[in-house]
């Protein structure tokens, strides 16, 4: 079962898991609102990611599945030509999921930020966030 989780840069909102009909809902929460559980849950590209932590250790949600670290899982995030990302989880040397995007630091207002650095996009940067976490 997904755990409640707050979404990713989105006040207010998170996304539960309905057992019975198997169905992803966002929903609103009041300001004092507080998990149970330590995690993110971000959309992209019309779909669901997520990560937290249960007492066994980091679970990623992708491509309809749910990761956990193991030395036949691989996830990476890679820089390419300074714009683009890839985030990819490989089993057993098959890739089985890749999301290519814009890199968060190349983005208009990370650009005319002359503080930003790796912090800050690990902060803005769901996949970069989700990687780190599944290679602790």
């Amino acid at each position: 079962m997904i755990p409640t989780l707050p979404i990713w840069n989105s006040r207010h909102r998170v996304l539960s898991f309905d057992s019975r009909s198997g169905r992803l809902i966002v929903r609103r929460v009041a300001k004092d609102f507080n998990p149970s559980i330590w995690g993110w849950a971000f959309r992209y590209d019309g779909q669901w990611y997520a990560f937290w932590r249960e007492d066994s250790g980091t679970v990623l949600f992708a491509a309809g599945q749910k990761w956990r670290p193991d030395p036949s899982v691989v996830v990476t995030n890679v820089l390419s030509d300074g714009e683009r990302r890839t985030f990819a989880i490989r089993r057993a040397g098959d890739l089985v999921v890749e999301v290519n995007y814009k890199s968060y630091a190349r983005r208009f207002f990370a650009r005319l930020d002359s503080t930003y650095d790796v912090v800050d996009e690990q902060l803005d940067d769901f996949f970069l966030m989700a990687t780190i976490e599944m290679n602790r």
